[in-house]
């Protein structure tokens, strides 16, 4: 099925914004490197009706894989891979 949506463009790291149904997701060009603002913890997926896989510290640095309606899939030294909320990275 084709997507509702797509954009690219150059100004901004995002490369698609695609519609699946109700869910939007933004997928980022290159990883970006920040800090978590707050403790918080870590899931296996973009909620917390997923598992817990453990958490993060105030001032861990992660890399921001893609945006999932109020969710970061991140990567980090602690873990592999893994969803935090987007109010705990700054300029979400």
């Amino acid at each position: 099925m084709a997507p509702a949506l797509m954009l690219t463009t150059a100004a901004v790291s995002a490369v698609a914004v695609v519609s699946e149904g109700e869910r939007l997701i933004l997928n980022v060009s290159e990883p970006k490197s920040v800090v978590v603002r707050n403790d918080t913890d870590v899931y296996t997926g973009p909620g917390e009706g997923y598992s817990r896989k453990g958490a993060l510290v105030e001032g861990d640095e992660i890399e921001v894989l893609r945006y999932q309606e109020g969710w970061v899939q991140c990567r980090s030294e602690q873990f592999e891979m893994g969803w935090i909320p987007d109010s705990d990275v700054p300029d979400m």
